[in-house]
């Protein structure tokens, strides 16, 4: 028994050792790579027999439980094509038991040149190679016992994999290309290369994987979009990809820190503008349109060229999304802050835009791009615009409600605007308050309309300066109007540059008045029908006038035409009061009417002061024209300048001449009141009458008749008056023939008491005017002739007296003959030379210079002169004889 027992345990003993020699030896050999590596190649021939896919493992080296090494492993998809290449696979194992084989940490993983491939094959739309390799799995594993007491679930972590030189292809051979192709990414063609980064914290439930990101970068190479940098807390879902603690790098752009996309399915991507939702927290972020473009592949995007710096909150999707607190900085000079709602990008131009700003700044030159061809002008002119406040609607369409501080003044508006592609077709309405505002710079247009401050309603029609219709009801402030400034204006009533219909009051210093009525300068009309109570207009002040004349009256104006050629129609001015050098005259009616009847036109002015009738075939313009002509051509004949005359003539132009002809009736009927605030020491008598013509053709010829109860001028009076003036001229000749007489029954002369018989007549020819006068003094023999010529010399003029004298008292005085008085130096220079007036031995006589120059002199000599000869001329009793020489200078003082 005990031999039994010894020999017994003897042969336990033995089996024991045999059996741990034996598992020993296998524990030894399957810790030799060549074995692990045959053996994994005999398991990657079986996988490829059971999944009906070629595996191929190229080297294994496994240290239990502390590392593991794969390298050049294969995984060939049904087609052929590889689905996945690794490499390298270095996995360090920190925890696993084969007492507790449910367990599994891997601490680091490190994949070099993994490769991964995921193909939709043109014959197989409904699957991809990745599905199918899946499928193949499942069917090796056979289908779940569900009669099984659920086993404990394996528990497998991966604390941290780095990539290395990795590739992704995803390749949908179904789909066609991408147009873009090459430019842009293509979500169904994608071949991204060179892939580096490392992951960590990686946990896997259900479908949702999550990831630490740090410094992951690739490079899409058919669109060469290339990924600088991405590090995040990275959370990857079947419907949602989010970015938390993200700092994204591509190309230009920069974003951070957290973005999440929300998706029905991943290749929404390819729809991503309308089917990608994104969520956005950014901070000193900065977009480049050309990165933008890349995944957004509209034509429109690419061609901006554009870098946005940005800050602040976004959620929605590309065509529909809302901003919170954003802060956009854009091209050289435009930073926007506020919240921003936009539905319809990309194309702005249909886009719906919702802003409430914070104090923002926008430059023109940085959006011209989005700004129609005809708005440029307008916006260029506005400079760089700071503003704030609310704005509501399309590019060309929107509701501005907000304050505006730009290159051309300050606007506070709550306004909606519509642009068109035509200008003059665009809208805009609502309130509106501006600050010197520069409307004539605005418009292109300053000789009108400069700056502006009001405040009012407006609704308008064009931006054009010609085809500008504006209706306002609004309080002016001030504006600069034709060299004016005028203050304290209201109006309401419709504008265009060619039309006005309301009401105007003006509260000006130098304007105040109540008007309303219609102005239409349309070409087709051109008619005034307005009604005013002006209580106060002084011209001078407003730049009508150059000396002071203050007008008040009350106006109903009824009138057609725009040129003066074609006004039709009547003025009627009551209880007016005409002010001029601070003297005033009422006038209380003052009618004045234009009609036209083929080619007869006539004017006539009804007042209590004068009527006047003008009537004839003839134009305001043509009239104005030829006697400015005329005018120019008598003052050259003047001046007496050969040459300057020559080159006159010479240079006129020829053209047709029209032949016309004027009918003239002026009728004074109380004329003082009105002709004194002018002439203050003139006096007419009242209803007087002057009548003339003025003809025009081969020769131009004016004539002008009057008479006078009575006229008078300071102390000078003289009594039944009568005057002729004729003038003729050839048009392209210089010589001119005027002829003038007038005379007078009766006058009263400082000096020499009442006279009578007064006569004078003058004849133009040429270059010198003959003239003769006639006097006599009333009771006496007393009597004067003067006879003689004014000739024309160049910058002067001579007087020339011939058989000229005076009878004082029967005795006859007579002027020498060879006398002369030259006049220059603008009526300040007289040359008199041996201007003698004799009596016998008796003679006075002058010599010599009137001049400022008082080194000139004028020499007078008195001979043997009887005083008693000026008794008829005085109330003194003179007599004696009277012998003197003396000399004058210096009349016009130091």
């Amino acid at each position: 028994m005990p031999r039994f027992v010894s020999i017994t345990l003897k042969i336990l003993l033995g089996l024991l050792l045999l059996l741990g020699l034996v598992v020993g030896g296998a524990l030894i050999a399957l810790r030799i790579p060549s074995v692990q590596t045959n053996l994994a190649h005999r398991a990657a021939t079986i996988l490829t027999k059971k999944l009906g896919q070629r595996v191929i493992v190229g080297r294994v080296d496994v240290r239990p439980f502390t590392r593991v090494v794969l390298e050049g492993v294969r995984v060939l998809d049904r087609q052929g094509g590889e689905l996945f290449n690794i490499g390298k696979a270095d996995a360090d194992i920190e925890l696993f038991s084969l007492f507790d084989p449910t367990h599994l940490h891997v601490g680091k993983l490190t994949l070099e040149e993994p490769r991964f491939a995921q193909i939709t094959y043109a014959n197989q739309p409904d699957s991809t190679n990745l599905s199918q390799f899946l499928a193949a799995v499942k069917r090796l594993i056979g289908p779940t016992d569900t009669t099984k007491v659920a086993s404990k679930p394996f528990d497998f972590k991966i604390k941290a994999i780095a990539l290395r030189n990795g590739r992704f292809v995803l390749d949908r051979r179904n789909v066609a290309r991408a147009e873009s192709y090459g430019r842009t990414i293509d979500y169904a063609h994608m071949y991204i290369d060179s892939i580096y980064g490392d992951v960590s914290q990686l946990w896997l439930r259900g479908d949702t994987i999550h990831a630490q990101i740090d410094g992951l970068r690739a490079v899409d190479t058919p669109s060469k979009t290339r990924l600088k940098e991405l590090t995040a807390n990275m959370t990857y879902g079947d419907k949602f990809w989010e970015f938390d603690g993200l700092d994204l790098r591509v190309g230009n752009s920069r974003l951070r820190p957290y973005i999440k996309f929300n998706y029905q399915h991943f290749l929404n991507f390819v729809d991503f503008n309308d089917s990608v939702k994104v969520t956005a927290r950014l901070d000193s972020s900065r977009v480049y349109s050309d990165d933008i473009a890349l995944f957004a592949p509209q034509p429109f995007i690419r061609d901006l060229k554009e870098t946005v710096l940005i800050s602040g909150e976004a959620k929605g999707y590309v065509t529909n999304f809302t901003t919170k607190n954003l802060d956009v900085v854009y091209g050289k000079n435009t930073r926007v802050r506020g919240n921003i709602n936009v539905q319809g990008l990309p194309n702005l131009k249909e886009s719906f835009v919702e802003m409430r700003l914070k104090p923002s700044v926008i430059d023109g030159r940085d959006i011209r791009r989005y700004i129609p061809a005809s708005g440029w002008p307008y916006v260029a002119r506005l400079g760089t615009v700071r503003l704030n406040g609310q704005f509501l609607g399309f590019y060309n369409d929107f509701v501005a409600n907000g304050a505006f501080r730009t290159a051309l003044g300050e606007v506070v508006s709550d306004v909606n605007i519509k642009f068109k592609t035509d200008p003059a077709y665009s809208t805009y309405e609502g309130q509106v308050k501006t600050t010197a505002f520069q409307l004539g710079k605005l418009l292109g247009d300053e000789t009108m309309v400069r700056d502006i401050t009001m405040n009012g309603r407006v609704e308008g029609v064009g931006f054009t300066p010609e085809r500008a219709r504006l209706k306002a009801n609004a309080s002016v402030q001030s504006i600069w109007l034709n060299g004016y400034r005028f203050r304290n204006i209201t109006t309401n009533g419709q504008f265009s540059r060619q039309s006005f219909d309301g009401q105007l009051a003006v509260n000006d210093p130098n304007l105040q008045i109540d008007a309303n009525g219609t102005i239409d300068l349309n070409k087709a009309r051109q008619a005034f029908d307005v009604q005013a109570r002006i209580r106060r207009a002084d011209l001078q002040a407003l730049g009508l006038t150059k000396q002071s004349v203050v007008v008040a009256t009350t106006a109903d104006v009824q009138f057609e035409g725009l040129k003066l050629d074609n006004l039709i129609g009547r003025a009627i001015l009551r209880n007016s009061r005409l002010s001029f050098a601070g003297r005033t005259v009422p006038i209380d009616t003052f009618d004045v009417v234009s009609q036209r009847t083929g080619a007869q036109r006539r004017v006539t002015v009804r007042s209590e002061v004068l009527n006047l009738t003008a009537a004839g075939n003839f134009n305001f313009s043509t009239v104005a024209r030829d006697v400015q002509t005329l005018l120019t051509e008598y003052q050259l004949n003047f001046e007496s300048n050969d040459a300057a005359i020559a080159n006159y003539y010479r240079r006129k132009q020829q053209r047709p001449i029209q032949d016309y002809q004027i009918a003239l009736d002026l009728y004074l009927k109380q004329a003082n009141p009105v002709l004194q605030l002018f002439v203050p020491s003139l006096t007419v008598s009242d209803f007087s009458r002057i009548d003339g013509s003025f003809r025009n053709g081969p020769t131009s010829i004016f004539s002008l008749a009057g008479h006078f109860n009575g006229i008078q001028y300071d102390s000078v009076r003289a009594v039944n008056t009568d005057f002729e003036f004729n003038t003729s001229k050839l048009p392209y000749q210089p010589e001119v023939l005027a002829q003038a007489n007038i005379t007078s029954e009766r006058q009263v002369l400082p000096g020499l008491g009442n006279t009578e018989k007064f006569y004078v007549e003058g004849v133009w020819d040429q270059e010198r005017i003959n003239f003769s006068t006639s006097l006599a003094q009333t009771n006496t023999t007393n009597k004067a002739a003067i006879n003689g010529s004014l000739v024309f010399l160049p910058q002067a003029v001579q007087i020339i007296f011939r058989q000229s004298g005076v009878n004082l008292l029967g005795k006859d005085w007579n002027i020498a003959a060879d006398n002369s008085v030259i006049i220059s130096g603008g009526g300040k220079e007289f040359n008199i030379q041996n201007f003698t007036l004799s009596n016998g031995p008796q003679s006075i006589s002058a010599q010599g210079f009137l001049s400022t120059d008082p080194s000139k002199q004028l020499q007078l000599a008195v001979k043997d002169f009887d005083l008693t000869t000026l008794n008829s001329l005085t109330t003194q009793n003179l007599a004696g004889r009277v012998n003197a020489a003396g000399t004058i200078s210096g009349v016009y003082g130091p």
